[in-house]
């Protein structure tokens, strides 16, 4: 029996029905490279910020802030340092290596794949405890400017983060599945 060029076998939809992998890898690198390039610019300028008021001379601090600002900063100065160096590692570091394992990802490589979706689930997970405790704060204090500031510097980066995620998960997946596929099972028993 011949086939029909116009007739449609189950195969054919089979193929039609699965993703590409390779539109899969490159939609993961490009939202690494998104969510690398907003959490660089977005920690780069906190850490230089933080790092320039905790090292600039008081004298000159007063002169370009108002009384009620100034005190504040003075009380939280001590510890400018070590949040910098926080947010240094929990914000910038991550981002230039979402900025690297992109390029890895896109080949297709398992490794870099998995530790980025380890990397932006650890991240997804911080930043959503911080979420919490400043709506939390927020709400106690009655200060809705406190939430609006969380909801859109932290809310954004965990958008961006959900998405980076599901797409680094669907690229491992069908990496996996890709690979499974190319060895046939069965050339593993004696012929």
């Amino acid at each position: 029996m011949a086939h029909d060029p116009n007739t449609t076998s189950f195969s054919d939809w089979d193929t039609a029905a699965r993703p590409d992998v390779e539109q899969a890898r490159r939609r993961a690198a490009k939202l690494l490279w998104v969510t690398g390039a907003v959490e660089a610019a977005a920690f780069g300028c906190c850490v230089t910020s933080m790092a320039i008021v905790s090292v600039m001379p008081g004298d000159l601090l007063q002169e370009a802030a108002d009384a009620q600002t100034y005190e504040q900063v003075m009380q939280l100065r001590p510890m400018l340092g070590f949040w910098a160096v926080t947010v240094f590692v929990l914000g910038f570091v991550p981002a230039v290596a979402y900025l690297i394992l992109g390029f890895a990802v896109r080949t297709g490589r398992d490794a870099a794949t998995t530790t980025a979706l380890v990397l932006a689930l650890t991240q997804f997970i911080v930043f959503g405890v911080l979420m919490i405790g400043n709506t939390v704060s927020a709400i106690s204090t009655h200060s809705p400017a406190d939430f609006t500031k969380s909801a859109l510097t932290l809310g954004s980066l965990l958008v961006l983060l959900g998405l980076s995620i599901h797409s680094l998960w669907q690229a491992r997946l069908l990496n996996h599945q890709s690979s499974q596929e190319l060895t046939d099972p069965w050339d593993q028993y004696p012929k």
